[in-house]
């Protein structure tokens, strides 16, 4: 309806008041959709670029995680290696046939 008002005003033709009211509103209504999708999407883009802002943030905590794993990883190892070589060293220094002599003596 609102659209044949706008073709019979466009050819010329004078409209009624209430005509010409629905015309406004119908112009209101849609200036206030192209505010309100404007906010949206300056809205959308602030929400945007925070969200990538946490993600790259997150990916940097990631990386930051995963480098001090591997740096924990290392550490173990390290310590996994002197740990051997203390039992090695201990095991050189024992008489291995002691303890199994005082084993089969306590198994009697």
């Amino acid at each position: 309806e609102v659209e044949d008002l706008e073709r019979r005003r466009g050819a010329g033709e004078s409209l009624e008041p209430n005509q010409l009211k629905k015309l406004s509103t119908r112009a209101e209504l849609e200036e206030e959709l192209s505010r309100m999708h404007s906010q949206l999407e300056t809205t959308r883009a602030a929400h945007f670029q925070k969200v990538q802002a946490l993600q790259d943030e997150l990916a940097h905590a990631q990386n930051a995680f995963e480098a001090l794993k591997e740096e924990r990883q290392r550490h173990v190892e390290a310590l996994q290696e002197e740990l051997n070589a203390v039992r090695s060293e201990l095991a050189s220094r024992v008489n291995p046939a002691k303890p199994r002599e005082q084993s089969r003596s306590q198994s009697r």
